[in-house]
């Protein structure tokens, strides 16, 4: 049977299988393009932001921590969901300084990134943070981040060429800056 133009998807029925205080994994009983009648298993998560703090050096902040369910350390950027019914903005100002100790007085939206978009239903909003202050009393001690430290564009490039930076949406973020916002 060929694909049909028409990428629609009908939702026959869905049901909540697992609810977290993170997340919900959904099941959909759908009809494909095709006619084809299936099963749809995904995770439906809050928005989220992520932060891509910029010193004036031009230096990033990447934060390292320990992610469970790969059993290893990641350098990411700062990120978190938002908080019921606030801003993008707030979020992203309270992240930055519950996870970077700093606060920022200029922010760009960059654009928006969706996490594993076949398995996930969940949208990140990518901000720039200019204008840096240091705000430690910010800090959030239990918040997970094993070390905070700036790495120049040029470190930033070495990191995701030999995949030292293999989070997605960090990865999209800094590619981003460093090859399409001039940032080097």
């Amino acid at each position: 049977m060929s694909q049909s133009s028409d990428s629609s998807w009908e939702q026959r029925s869905t049901r909540v299988v697992h609810k977290t205080p993170w997340f919900e994994l959904i099941e959909d009983h759908v009809t494909t393009p095709t006619g084809t009648p299936g099963v749809y298993t995904y995770v439906r998560a809050g928005e989220f932001v992520l932060i891509v703090p910029r010193d004036s050096a031009g230096r990033i902040l990447l934060v390292l921590q320990w992610r469970y369910p790969l059993g290893q350390k990641l350098w990411e950027l700062p990120a978190g969901y938002l908080d019921g019914g606030e801003s993008p903005e707030a979020a992203a100002a309270r992240e930055l300084g519950e996870e970077g100790g700093v606060r920022a007085d200029t922010w760009s939206i960059l654009g928006d990134t969706y996490e594993s978009t076949s398995t996930n239903h969940q949208c990140g909003i990518v901000l720039l943070a200019e204008d840096l202050t240091d705000a430690p009393e910010l800090l959030r001690p239990d918040d997970g981040i094993l070390e905070r430290r700036w790495f120049s564009p040029e470190e930033l490039k070495h990191m995701i060429q030999t995949n030292q930076i293999p989070d997605s949406k960090t990865r999209g973020a800094l590619l981003q800056l460093l090859y399409f916002d001039d940032l080097s």
